[in-house]
């Protein structure tokens, strides 16, 4: 399980690698030295994995991180796949396709507001 203390003192390596947490949520330590979170669930039998943004003094704190997953778990639960939802909510760029994801806290939280399905996870 990851803690505040242990985050900072993550090292890259040569390769890319992975220490989980808890519900499906885990840190990718990049070679570059960036720590990503990510979260892996599954949907109708399929593995999804969603990246929830980059730990860090301007990223997401652990605390963020786990309440982006029960706000992904509230969308599992109503059977909507949360990696569509964020990619449904991402502005247009200029030339009609789909932009990155800017990966900010409210992408979830406002996909699960507009579906009235903010309740209590269980």
């Amino acid at each position: 399980m990851l803690t505040d203390m242990k985050l900072p003192a993550l090292k890259p390596a040569e390769k890319l690698y992975k220490l989980v947490d808890r519900d499906g949520l885990y840190v990718a330590v990049l070679p570059s030295g960036a720590v990503s979170f990510r979260f892996n669930c599954r949907l109708n039998g399929r593995r999804e994995t969603l990246t929830l943004g980059v730990y860090g003094p301007t990223g997401l704190s652990l605390a963020e991180a786990r309440g982006r997953v029960v706000e992904a778990c509230r969308l599992l639960t109503s059977g909507v796949s949360p990696a569509a939802e964020t990619r449904r909510a991402m502005p247009e760029d200029r030339s009609g396709g789909a932009s990155r994801p800017s990966l900010q806290m409210p992408v979830l939280r406002s996909c699960l507001n507009s579906r009235g399905t903010d309740r209590a996870f269980g």
